[in-house]
């Protein structure tokens, strides 16, 4: 059996040599072939993303679920635009069968966050977490891959299990702001929450965009006696 485990790892890995070779990764911001130092975008792109300000992600935190989930601080790494180049690469994570693309990312999150985050430290990491049905059909929760990025440049532990979600949830993408809270309020719940009591948390997903998700998230881990939530993503919506 373990020869059939390597046997499968190395074809594995000669199938994607050869995908790669068939059909190479290119940069979704300029087109460019990529490497294996680089293998989401190029440097050039790199530079070119814009980094939000605090105010636009505290709007976003404060305008509605501020109340419900005390969310008042949070961090992410660029600005979002239909369309643009930051959607590109969320695609390439979520849809597209490319779970390193979030741990690099999440590696540059945590360099940024040691430059922003100033004196505060979070207790561990809490990536929001799929439904069942969702994590089947995609594989990898992209969440949790951008935490595992994060975990080791912030060299704080990562929780998968701390948080569940209860039951799935339809895709928020094309829905307004009461009905995405109505669609995820209830959904999570706390795995062993003496676990959480008196912890900093820092909950991890992909975009920020009204802030209904982590807010639903947060609210079980602040009812299960956590002192503080902050949030991080790769994006935030303008």
């Amino acid at each position: 059996m373990r020869y059939l485990h390597v046997f499968f790892q190395s074809g594995q890995a000669l199938l994607r040599g050869a995908g790669e070779w068939i059909f190479p990764q290119l940069c979704p911001g300029c087109g460019q072939h990529l490497t294996e130092d680089v293998p989401f975008l190029c440097l050039g792109c790199l530079r070119t993303l814009e980094h939000p300000a605090p105010d636009i992600i505290r709007a976003h935190l404060q305008a509605h679920w501020r109340a419900e989930a005390r969310l008042e601080i949070g961090y992410s790494l660029w600005m979002f635009d239909e369309g643009g180049t930051v959607q590109k690469i969320q695609h390439a994570l979520k849809y597209k069968n490319r779970p390193r693309i979030g741990r690099y990312i999440g590696a540059l999150i945590g360099e940024y966050l040691i430059g922003i985050a100033e004196e505060w430290q979070a207790d561990l990491m809490v990536p929001v977490p799929l439904s069942r049905i969702r994590m089947i059909e995609r594989g990898y929760n992209q969440s949790t891959e951008l935490a595992k990025g994060m975990s080791v440049v912030l060299k704080l532990p990562l929780c998968e299990d701390f948080l569940i979600r209860t039951r799935a949830t339809k895709s928020q993408t094309k829905l307004d702001s009461s009905n995405r809270w109505a669609n995820v309020s209830g959904a999570f719940t706390v795995v062993n929450p003496e676990k959480v009591v008196g912890k900093r948390i820092l909950l991890v997903d992909d975009v920020l965009t009204t802030g209904a998700t982590l807010a639903a998230a947060a609210v079980p881990l602040f009812e299960a006696g956590a002192e503080e939530v902050r949030v991080a993503t790769m994006a935030v919506v303008r």
